[in-house]
């Protein structure tokens, strides 16, 4: 899809497409014969460009989440069927890569951590009844094998990994209860509890490294890294938020599960925009189809690549962070190297 020519040249390893990057929006259907899908949205203005996902061999009862991983395939939960597939970036199913028998229930929001994603998992007990005593954040790598839980014992709908490798997640110990606004460490320790709220949904990084967060009954709230709020908004009649993100206008793309995808002014919360209505839309992905170790963006994979690798590593640029885990060390190298040998596609 939205794939042109590529540039070919001598020292080219691989080539890598142009198509402009979007936001992935999962659609549970409402009861529509068309639902199911996986929408994509303009990352500029809001507009729903069509569906990447419209028809699967693998059935969706309650599509929720999406993340790209390392390898530049898109990873997709279902919180009913308690799943994570892997889709290529022209929509084709690839695989399941984690199911119930890896310890998955109930799932929602997942992320990446480097290589290792991070599942937000909260077993049930029954209809609408959580299992906290079994409920966290489980972390896979990359061969699908769990080596460690986060957060153990409460239930988290959804989270967001820093640049610096931290990870904000909210943490629910009990039904209806205040949930506490988690930073996590790296390594899974709680690093800080700025705030409380209630049913938070879904949280992104804004450009200035403040973060958005939405909750269901509506409310979003803008804090920085320490946690400190600086804005709350009540929009115009999000019932059932689901989903937030910040687009290249400034203004903020607001999905909810009950009536649909719209655009919100963050000053104000007024609503500027309707993009689609409808019931049961699901959190907001952004989705790069961009090649990462294409660094000096010539459409070509060259030594130049890897020289402009090494200068950014000499200046401690978090783009040359190829593992992500806030550091600069030979593994970025290691990891820059492998994915420049994989090519794009």
């Amino acid at each position: 899809m939205r794939r042109v020519l590529p540039l070919c040249c001598l020292l080219t390893v691989a080539c890598h497409s142009f198509a402009q990057d979007y936001l992935l929006i999962p659609w549970g259907g409402g009861g529509d014969p068309r639902g199911m899908s996986w929408g994509m949205y303009d990352a500029f203005d809001g507009r729903y460009l069509g569906d990447l996902i419209e028809s699967d061999p693998v059935t969706f009862e309650v599509p929720h989440s999406a993340a790209q991983g390392p390898d530049g395939l898109i990873y997709i939960t279902d919180q009913v069927e308690s799943y994570v597939l892997r889709y290529d970036l022209d929509g084709n199913y690839v695989d399941t890569f984690l199911d119930a028998s890896d310890g998955l229930d109930n799932i929602r929001g997942l992320a990446f951590l480097g290589d290792d994603l991070l599942v937000c998992n909260a077993p049930a007990l029954g209809l609408g009844v959580i299992d906290y005593s079994k409920s966290g954040i489980l972390r896979f790598d990359s061969e699908g094998a769990v080596v460690a839980e986060i957060g153990r014992g409460t239930a988290t709908w959804d989270l967001e990994v820093t640049s610096d490798g931290y990870i904000i997640a909210d943490a629910e110990p009990a039904a209806m209860a205040p949930q506490d606004m988690r930073f996590y460490a790296p390594d899974g320790s709680i690093h800080a509890t700025p705030f409380r709220t209630l049913f938070a949904v879904q949280t992104t990084t804004a450009a200035d490294d403040t973060y958005w967060n939405l909750n269901f009954d509506g409310f979003l709230t803008r804090f920085d890294a320490d946690g400190v709020i600086s804005r709350r908004l009540l929009p115009v009649a999000p019932s059932a938020g689901r989903g937030v993100y910040p687009l290249g206008n400034g203004q903020l793309l607001v999905t909810t599960f009950s009536s649909g995808v719209f655009v919100f002014d963050p000053d104000t919360g007024g609503r500027t925009a309707t993009i689609r209505v409808g019931y049961g839309f699901g959190t907001i992905t952004p989705i790069s189809e961009s090649c990462l170790p294409d660094l000096d963006g010539d459409g070509s994979l060259t030594i130049f690549d890897f020289l402009m690798f090494f200068n950014l590593f000499d200046d401690r640029d978090l783009v040359a962070d190829f593992d992500g885990d806030g550091e600069f060390t030979i593994f970025d190298f290691l990891a820059f190297q492998n994915a420049f040998g994989a090519g794009c596609a």
